[in-house]
This record gives C-alpha cells, structure tokens and sequence, in this order.
C-alpha cells in the first residue's frame, strides 16, 4: 500500500514539472496551489492508511463440566510477558462459530493487536527473539479458569492458535475428572467414550455411575456393569439392578444368585471375584431383585432361603459350611474342620448335613468353603 502511494506521488511531481514547462505564470501558480493540496492529501493519506501489523489468532472450544459445548457467555482472555513488561486482557463473547471447511464448532475466537512499537496500548510487541507469555482463559460467572504458558515471537504473527478449555477438573476435555482417570488409569490418555472393561458402558458412564471402569462386574454378583444398567444409558432406572451394590434390594441374597447366574453365566475374563459371588444352587426358579418379598407371603426372599444359595432345600435350610449348626459360618466352624482333620476329639455338637460336597463327611472342601465365606465377609 505504501509503495502505491509513493509511486502515484512520483507521477504527480513529473506531471506537474511537465505541466510548468508550457503554461503561463498564471496557470503556474493555480497549478502550484492545486498541486501541493494534491500532495498534502496524498501525504496525510500515506501516514493514515497504512496496513496494520498482522496479529494472532486464538480460537477453541469449551466445555462445561458436563462435557457441552458452551455457546453462549463471555471469555476474558489475558497474556501477561514473564518480566511483566507486557500484558493485554481482551474479553469477548461466546458464540456458536462454525468452520466452514470442517464443519466443526468453536465457541470463541480472538484477534491479539501485534504492533512493532514497544508499549503500544493493549498491543503485543515482538520480536524475533521467542518470549514467554502466560496464558489464561475466564470464562465470566463459571469456574472455568485455565492457565498454561506460550513462547511468541514475531514469526508467529498471522498465526492461528487452537486452544481448547474446560472446567479445571477436566483439563483435558474428555468428559471425565482428572482425578477419576488418575485414580482409574494412572494417566489421562482415555476419554469418555472409550469402554476399557468391555461392558456395554463407556467411561463417562461408568463415572456417572460410580462403577470400575477396569472390572466389567463392578460388585461380584455375576451380572456385568452394562447388563445391569440394561439400556446404557449411565444412570440406575427404577427397573434396573445397581451395579455397585450386590445385593441390590437388600434382601441377603445377590442380584446375580435371584437372577439365576451360574459359573457358566459370568464374565470369563475374570472380573468376577467367585470367592465373593454366590452360583444360583436352583437357576429354573428365580426371584426379583428388585424385591425384598417376592411372592408377597411377608417372608423377606432371604429368610425363605436362609443360606441365600437360590434353591430352597427340601429337608429345611441348610446352611452349608455352618458344621456347629449356630445358624452361621464363622470362624468356629473353621476349627472344627481342622480339629476333625487331625483326629483331634470335638466338643461340639457336629452337623454332618451341613457339609458341603454330599459325601456325608466333612472333609478339606468343607474348610476351603468356610474360608472363603468368611474371608468373603
């Protein structure tokens, strides 16, 4: 623009010496008055519209802590130099701002002044040398509030910058907290939409339901996480079990075990912990779940079967391991086991029936069982 504007000066100043050379003192001096108003516009327009120096461009994405992308609001965005010498705050609406190659959405986009004179007002000056800025992004009346650092120099002016932000427990914008996927993960190299344990449930699901999202049978009771929440959908409906909990009516007996879950129904990766999950003894006669009383007789389902095995034992209730018949498996029944094994005499009334393998004697299974019943508890 400057060099058209000198060239055009050039070509007035040899039209107006040819021009003096055939015209009358008179026309002269009209033409001298005529020509130097042509100059001084001429001047006033080079000193005044002068292209401005090419800025930078940052633009990005936030999301709330929910995962959506904010569309409405206000960002203040601020850069600060490391000596202090520079700083400049812009603040502008969020919008919906579409890429129209892409497609994609942007919520926000800023245009950083970059000028070559030091101090300009609410300018960036740079120079060939890298410097050190930091960089925040505020989103007015929210808590998102994210900080980092950037190198500038002059080379990066006419650039555009994507910076995407979140809430700040979210700084990677994946939908899940930092921490959870600390905790869960040991990095954050996952997002949302990943599904680590094959489950049905991605991870956002997961951690709005509380569930592992390494173990596909969060609570043991033989029935996977995206089985339980049967339509995915991240949250527990009143017709679904709860896969945290595994018994989820609180009846004493496992979701899986009324469902009718046997060895052969769980998880084979071995996310079912079956020192903790109970086979369902009778799978042909199930009961609800979601029910403390299933037949409604004013029985709860766990008295009717007292050793929460899902089969009702035609002889009365059979506690298996219970060898001391104290109506419970504790350690007590462990000792006996021992003291029977190594011939030592029992001061106790024993409970043959209670044995576990039907062999009619109590053997090592039937310690084995009573361990893990209790080390399970």
């Amino acid at each position: 623009m400057k060099c058209l504007i000198n060239r055009r000066i050039q070509d007035l100043i040899s039209k107006f010496m040819y021009m003096n050379i055939f015209c009358s003192a008179r026309i002269k001096k009209h033409l001298l008055q005529f020509f130097l108003c042509i100059l001084y516009l001429s001047l006033s327009f080079q000193s005044y519209a002068s292209i401005p120096e090419p800025g930078i461009i940052m633009y990005g994405q936030i999301h709330n802590e929910e995962g959506a992308l904010l569309q409405t609001g206000e960002v203040i965005f601020t850069l600060i130099s490391e000596d202090e010498s520079q700083s400049i705050e812009i603040s502008t609406k969020i919008d919906n701002y579409i890429d129209e190659k892409t497609g994609e959405s942007y919520s926000y986009y800023i245009q950083i002044p970059v000028e070559k004179e030091r101090n300009a007002t609410n300018n960036l000056y740079l120079t060939e040398t890298e410097e050190k800025f930091s960089r925040n992004i505020k989103v007015r009346d929210t808590d998102i509030d994210y900080i980092d650092a950037i190198h500038l120099s002059n080379h990066n002016q006419g650039e555009c910058m994507l910076l995407s932000v979140c809430c700040s427990h979210d700084t990677d914008c994946d939908g899940l907290n930092d921490s959870w996927e600390m905790t869960y993960f040991g990095n954050m190299n996952y997002n949302g939409e990943d599904d680590n344990d094959s489950d049905l449930l991605n991870n956002a699901m997961e951690q709005n339901l509380m569930t592992n999202p390494n173990d596909s049978d969060s609570d043991d009771d033989g029935i996977i996480d995206g089985h339980e929440d049967k339509n995915q959908n991240g949250s527990i409906d009143e017709d679904e079990t709860n896969p945290t909990r595994i018994d989820t009516d609180g009846d004493n007996i496992q979701d899986g075990t009324e469902l009718g879950y046997t060895i052969n129904n769980i998880p084979n990766n071995g996310d079912t912990n079956i020192n903790i999950f109970q086979p369902d003894m009778d799978s042909l006669s199930n009961t609800d779940p979601l029910l403390v009383d299933t037949n409604h007789d004013g029985i709860p389902d766990g008295v009717e079967d007292c050793n929460q095995d899902g089969k009702i034992d035609p002889d009365g209730c059979v506690l298996y391991g219970d060898l001391n018949d104290n109506s419970q498996i504790d350690i007590s029944d462990a000792i006996i086991g021992l003291q029977i094994l190594s011939n030592i005499q029992v001061d106790f009334p024993i409970n043959v029936k209670n044995e576990i393998n039907g062999n009619g004697k109590i053997d090592i299974g039937d310690i084995i069982y009573v361990m893990k019943h209790i080390s399970a508890d």
